[in-house]
């Protein structure tokens, strides 16, 4: 028993290493720190770190508090944070929910000491990608699959899939899916008091994070609040109980609304004004100001919320979901199918724990579903300019989870290994060539007027990618400050692959010879 723990142990120590190189390895950045007076310099943007709004957007925020202490835009953080710049009250505010950027704060600032602030701000994404990573594979395990089977599903979820992309940027998605996995972890175990008092707390700080994780984290609220009412039946008669301690959990929520109603006036002047009243500055004077010569907003830069149909129900509309469904699943550009097939096998994994009468499937699923749903008839499902399907990312965490249960089953399977490890090389490759290179993928949609503009054919796939590989255009820290004197891009890029698909080779080859007959599933 005691040499199992110590293997065991041994295994997960080794595990976060292999997980911890490869996001070392694939963050992007390059030397120094970028300030107020320098952040606009050509080395942070399009070319650089800081290639898309939403990346600069929460990183002017950043800026502002450490620099200035204030949540108001100076004129070259403004001028940083277009096209989506927010105007409300004749200040320059965020436009993005504001908890990212204070969460990145301390790698910031620990990062700037040995002069490295940009990439000690990007490693706090990566820290919560490994965190989602690990939190997979132990819900995995608790689900009743392998322990082998768990880690080869996590590894999946981070590396053959956009999410590889998306802990290698300033994106909040890692941080949004560890609030949900977070919360499922707890709600899978023992439901104690303290444990739906953070799973309360992670919904609260779902919000200030990013609107959508309201819905999203829905399904766990309401097995959350479920937990209040406990059924009795006994001698032919149904008793209802209140439990008490049970619902007085939901003070969780208290202080990231707090936090979020102080912001709020603090940038906008009222604690429920929401992102979708404001102004949006698309552009400013070189030196930061407004256009005020003018004779419109519009002609100024700034598009009212009114002529954008910025309000927030107009964001999700029934008409769309087919289309946005589409675009999630099949299309060249975000699909699913293009982007990350091996998380199909996913099915094949709920399936059996449906079989087995799991009684955690349902959430699982209702987790999944709100995700596609809400998605799908998001206005903009492809997610502007990006590598993938950005949104999609708490849906490959379930089916990452479904995978290792489907391998626990099928370990034994030669036809099924077979297939779902060539499937698993396909995957890796391609997000591989997202996550050290670009997201600046454009959505199908802008295609003919990109080509119109550029005046050559333009690339929208993974493919963009491979061209920018080929072009010596990696944005990963390591290449640009070691690893360029020594090797190509594109050996670069090769060396990643293959060692993440060689340490996955080693963990099938354990799981076939080593698996244990008499493991869960």
């Amino acid at each position: 028993m005691k040499n199992y723990k110590l293997f065991s142990r041994l295994g997960i120590a080794l595990f976060i290493v292999f997980i911890v190189s490869v996001l070392t390895v694939s963050i992007r950045g390059i030397p120094g720190t970028p300030t107020s007076e320098t952040v606009n310099e050509s080395q942070w943007g399009d070319e650089g770190p800081f290639e898309l709004s939403p990346e600069r957007g929460r990183f002017a925020l950043t800026l502002s508090l450490i620099e200035n202490q204030s949540v108001e835009f100076t004129h070259s953080i403004a001028q940083f944070s277009t096209p989506d710049l927010g105007y409300k009250n004749g200040k320059f505010v965020s436009l993005f929910a504001p908890l990212l950027s204070f969460l990145i704060v301390p790698g910031y600032l620990l990062g700037r000491l040995f002069g490295y602030g940009q990439v000690g701000a990007y490693a706090i994404i990566a820290l919560f990608a490994l965190f989602n990573t690990l939190l997979i594979r132990s819900i995995t395990i608790r689900m009743g699959a392998n322990p082998v089977a768990a880690s080869i599903g996590a590894a999946l979820f981070l590396f053959g899939t956009p999410a590889f992309a998306y802990a290698s940027s300033l994106y909040q998605h890692h941080v949004s899916l560890f609030l949900i996995l977070v919360s499922l972890w707890l709600l899978v175990g023992n439901r104690s008091w303290l444990r739906l008092f953070f799973v309360w707390l992670a919904i609260g700080l779902g919000l200030p994070l990013d609107y959508p994780n309201i819905i999203m984290m829905m399904p766990l609220a309401i097995v959350a609040a479920l937990e209040t009412i406990k059924i009795v039946t006994s001698n032919d008669k149904i008793v209802v109980q209140i439990r008490l301690l049970a619902g007085l959990a939901v003070v969780g929520v208290v202080a990231p609304l707090v936090f979020f109603f102080w912001y709020n006036n603090a940038a906008y002047g009222s604690p429920l004004t929401l992102l979708s009243s404001l102004k949006q500055v698309k552009a400013l004077n070189p030196d930061g100001t407004l256009i005020e010569d003018a004779q419109s907003d519009r002609a100024a830069g700034i598009v009212t919320s009114t002529a954008e149909n910025r309000v927030a129900t107009a964001f999700f509309q029934s008409r769309n979901f087919l289309r946005g469904f589409s675009i999630l699943t099949v299309s060249r550009d975000r699909g699913l199918l293009y982007f990350a097939p091996v998380m199909l096998f996913g099915i094949v994994g709920v399936i059996i724990l449906y079989k087995q009468k799991n009684p955690h499937v349902p959430l699982m699923v209702a987790i999944l579903g709100a995700n596609m749903v809400l998605y799908s008839m998001w206005g903009d499902p492809a997610g502007g300019w990006a590598f993938g399907g950005r949104y999609l990312i708490p849906t490959f965490a379930m089916l990452s989870i479904w995978i290792g249960a489907a391998l626990s089953y099928l370990r034994r399977n030669i036809p099924f290994l077979i297939v779902f490890l060539f499937v698993s090389f396909y995957s890796i490759a391609v997000n591989t060539l997202g996550a050290i290179s670009s997201n600046r993928n454009p959505p199908q949609s802008e295609i003919l007027a990109l080509e119109q503009a550029s005046g050559k054919p333009e690339l929208y796939s993974w493919d963009r990618n491979a061209q920018f590989v080929n072009a010596g255009k990696l944005k990963a820290f390591v290449y640009n400050d070691i690893g360029y004197k020594y090797m190509s891009s594109w050996d670069y890029y090769q060396y990643v692959t293959i060692f993440i698909a060689v340490i996955l080779c080693f963990h099938f080859a354990f799981l076939y010879t080593r698996g244990n007959k008499k493991t869960h599933l």
